[in-house]
């Protein structure tokens, strides 16, 4: 059975910020089959809009280098490239989620916090949260600065913690060590799968039914979290998996469904996804 590949990317400023440190990027071929990548900038450093796209986009060049780890190789180059610009140090402060196409699976590499989801061909739905149980995210970044490294390392630990939705809706939470997380998703099994940065998990607003999970994360509204397995689902609704598939779906889901139920996200979203076309005769599921 054969296998095409399509990625779409899309992001947006949430309510609680002026200038959304989001963004995402998706590219079809060549090298890995397909990327779809979302960096998330830290509000509370200087210029992370500029630094989360530079990430990003360094991120995109070095995937389609098989020779060159993305994750190691993506913030010095991003750093080679913000010098001349004049950005301060602490502007490459982001998140990066990296999603890789391969012939027989998508591999996934998580350093910072965010979301995986996954849609399998049958229509169930995985949900990975990673996030750092201090509630401070490690960024690429302090790989730049060997001080910076261990402050980080001494205050915070290097403690991952995630939680994981199966596909009969059960949630159950890990912890594993180490400065970020990989995940290996078997080709064949899915149709759909998405990254998204922290900002899927901010969104609040009336209760949602669909899923009574709700991620802990500190707020500063007294409005009620919206679960994150109702804005996922929302999400990976994609009828059509061509074009601007993604783009479409969170437009109309952010912009009219959420807009509807009276939800609304308190900060910034970033979403990219690959979506997989299978040919030939349907794999076991």
């Amino acid at each position: 059975m054969t296998a095409r590949f399509h990625a779409d990317a899309w992001y947006t400023t949430g309510d609680g910020h002026i200038v959304g440190q989001d963004y995402a990027i998706a590219h079809d071929g060549p090298g890995p089959q397909a990327i779809a990548i979302v960096s998330d900038g830290c509000s509370s450093s200087p210029d992370t809009d500029v630094g989360a796209r530079l990430l990003a986009r360094a991120a995109l060049a070095t995937g389609s280098e098989r020779h060159s780890p993305c994750g190691s190789a993506a913030i010095w180059r991003a750093a080679a490239a913000s010098e001349p610009l004049g950005l301060p140090a602490h502007a490459l402060d982001a998140t990066l989620l990296v999603a890789h196409a391969h012939d027989e699976t998508i591999e996934i590499s998580v350093r910072g916090d965010g979301v995986l989801a996954a849609r399998r061909r049958d229509g169930t739905v995985e949900i990975w949260v990673v996030t750092h149980p201090q509630g401070a995210p490690y960024y690429p970044s302090y790989t730049l600065d060997p001080a910076r490294h261990r402050e980080y390392l001494k205050v915070y630990g290097d403690c991952v913690k995630i939680e994981h939705r199966a596909r009969d809706g059960r949630w159950h939470t890990e912890s594993s060590r180490g400065e970020g997380r990989r995940f290996t998703l078997e080709r064949a099994a899915y149709d759909l799968v998405l990254l998204a940065s922290d900002g899927v998990l901010s969104f609040v607003g009336p209760p949602c039914s669909e899923d009574t999970h709700h991620h802990e994360r500190q707020r500063d509204t007294d409005a009620a979290p919206v679960a994150v397995g109702c804005i996922i689902a929302g999400l990976l609704g994609v009828p059509r998996l061509h074009g601007r598939f993604l783009a479409r779906r969170a437009r109309r889901f952010v912009g009219k469904t959420c807009t509807a139920r009276g939800w609304r996200p308190l900060d910034d979203v970033g979403i990219a996804a690959i979506a997989i076309t299978h040919e030939g005769p349907q794999a076991p599921k």
